[in-house]
């Protein structure tokens, strides 16, 4: 696996529990609001590389189509 992405992705799926991932995807969607479009596909795909499931659901916060059909 790409290892920019490798231990965000096992934080994100291992170490967080559903309450703290839940939180973790809220608290990016707030921070990202006001982002430029580009900017903000940009570290979505980053996210989604990291962990697919995450960065889906900041893309569908922020009011984007799924990652995973972008790519």
């Amino acid at each position: 696996p790409d290892q920019d992405f490798e231990q965000p992705g096992v934080l994100f799926r291992r170490v967080m529990c559903d309450t703290m991932r839940k939180h973790t995807i809220h608290n990016l969607v707030t921070a990202m609001k006001g982002v430029r479009q580009d900017i903000a596909e940009r570290v979505i795909k980053m996210f989604y590389k990291a962990d697919p499931e995450l960065g889906n659901k900041i893309a569908q916060g922020l009011g984007f189509p799924a990652v995973s059909s972008r790519l």
